[in-house]
Parts: structure tokens; C-alpha cells; sequence
């Protein structure tokens, strides 16, 4: 994987992105294979439920 070197950012913009990169990492190590989550995009499109609950999990919420 591909991890940031540093979790400070210079804008509000560039956190913004740095969080949402972090979460597809986080969804990566969860779903590693590409086809499933591509399989499964249409279904997480529509009930975005289980990616938020994954989210929670990931960041200890849930």
C-alpha cells in the first residue's frame, strides 16, 4: 500500500483529500481484491449503510 508520509497538510483541501485516501486504503485492506469491490460498488452506491458501518469500524466508532 501506499501510505501518506505525513498526516499535516498546508489547507482544509488537502486534509479533506488526505482523509478520503486514507479511507480507500482502509477499504483496500478490507476488500483487497479489486473485482469483488468492483462487484460491489453498484450494491455500496445504493445502500451506503455498509461502507459506513466499515468506516466506524476503521476509526473505532463502532
Amino acid at each position: 500500500m501506499n501510505f501518506p508520509e505525513t498526516l499535516i497538510t498546508k489547507a482544509p483541501e488537502a486534509g479533506f483529500e488526505l482523509a478520503l485516501k486514507i479511507l480507500r486504503l482502509n477499504i483496500k485492506a478490507i476488500q483487497p481484491d479489486e473485482d469483488i469491490r468492483n462487484e460491489l460498488t453498484p450494491v455500496h452506491e445504493k445502500y451506503t449503510d455498509s461502507l459506513i458501518a466499515t468506516a466506524h469500524m476503521v476509526d473505532g466508532c463502532g
